[in-house]
């Protein structure tokens, strides 16, 4: 869990750190309209600006898929605990507690129930802490 927390949080800094670089974008192009003798410094910021935009969306993308990556990983592997344990609960039951309730009762909490758990855990914890996701909730 650590490392979709610690992958959201550097995607969420690198995509934070784009505005900044527009706005050194802009400042270039307003400095060197103002300033027409220094084109060629104007233009070198401007690249650069340019570049490290590009190399942290590709940091931001990689950190990205890596949160992700690392949540669904861990819901999968709680999922397949619990229903490892359901299972092996629904052994040792006895048959006429299996006798009353229904068979499709049991089969859906084996795979809803469980499915909801794994897409809580794996969605659900990570985006409470997302902060494109606060801002829906207004």
């Amino acid at each position: 869990m650590l490392l979709a927390y610690g992958s959201l949080l550097i995607a969420t800094a690198a995509q934070l750190i784009v505005p900044q670089l527009v706005r050194v974008i802009i400042d270039s192009v307003i400095g060197g309209v103002q300033l027409q003798s220094d084109r060629s410094g104007v233009i070198q910021s401007l690249i650069g600006a340019m570049i490290a935009i590009v190399v942290f969306s590709v940091v931001r993308a990689l950190f990205a898929y890596g949160q992700q990556y690392n949540a669904e990983r861990i819901s999968q592997n709680v999922a397949f605990d619990f229903r490892n344990e359901l299972f092996a609960k629904i052994q040792r039951v006895s048959f006429s507690y299996l006798d009353r309730n229904q068979t499709g009762q049991l089969m859906i909490r084996a795979t809803d129930d469980v499915e909801k758990l794994r897409l809580f855990i794996g969605q659900g914890l990570v985006m409470a802490l997302h902060p494109s996701s606060c801002s829906r909730r207004r």
